[in-house]
């Protein structure tokens, strides 16, 4: 059975298939979970925000994601580290919903969904994060503009706590056209953070794709030290 909601971008859909439940917004799949497993992600490329318990083994404690989509993220850090506390910035109210109603996403105090914009949640907050998670991409156009500006990024090292990472889902290309906002965020997070790590997931580096950064404050692990899987392939800085 299918669903079909209106929300501030256009409509949301929840599809099923035989296992599976997903999230569309419009015709864009926005994530999804498995039937039987909710806290395991279906991709790749959220399974590799893991890799954080491999850059910080004492990490994360409090955790700020922006962007939820179908809940993937959230549900699985608070299905796989149990002291996690999780703060789930989503601008839209529909979407919060259909991710409650849908998707399994739990609701108790480890876990709270803020509806509003996330970079004013991120100004307004009372505490700083272990963990910033930035997974908001309007589509193949990538992230907002908003969050590729330098005043984003030293806001987010301002809310970090010592040790702290922001990590980002960010989509484009790496050159050429349809690059400009990858490396427009590159950019100023590189000028904010000594500690870099960029995960790529085979596409050529002109094509469009997901690529998933962490950046901190400490010196970079060597490579040979960060397990990786799936055929991620992982480069320093």
């Amino acid at each position: 059975m299918n669903h079909e909601y209106q929300g501030m971008f256009g409509p949301v859909i929840v599809r099923e298939f035989p296992g599976m439940r997903a999230l569309y917004l419009g015709t864009m799949l926005q994530g999804g979970m498995i039937l039987g497993a909710p806290y395991t992600c279906t991709s790749r490329v959220l399974r590799a925000f893991h890799l954080i318990r491999s850059l910080r083994p004492t990490l994360p404690g409090s955790v700020l994601i922006i962007g939820l989509g179908a809940g993937e993220l959230p549900r699985s850090f608070w299905g796989t580290y149990p002291d996690v506390r999780i703060t789930v910035a989503e601008i839209d109210s529909v979407i919060a919903d259909v991710a409650i109603r849908h998707f399994d996403l739990p609701q108790d105090e480890r876990l709270a969904v803020v509806v509003g914009d996330g970079e004013a949640i991120l100004q307004d907050a009372p505490d700083r994060y272990d963990l910033i998670i930035l997974d908001a991409n309007a589509g193949d156009a990538g992230l907002p503009p908003q969050f590729r500006e330098r005043a984003f990024l030293d806001l987010a090292r301002a809310r970090l706590n010592p040790g702290g990472m922001l990590a980002a889902n960010v989509i484009g290309a790496l050159t050429g056209p349809g690059s400009d906002g990858v490396r427009q965020f590159l950019t100023h997070a590189e000028a904010n953070f000594p500690e870099r790590y960029r995960l790529t997931f085979g596409a050529p580096p002109e094509a469009t794709q997901n690529i998933v950064v962490f950046f901190g404050d400490q010196e970079p692990l060597p490579v040979e030290r960060i397990p990786t899987a799936d055929g991620i392939e992982l480069i320093l800085g």
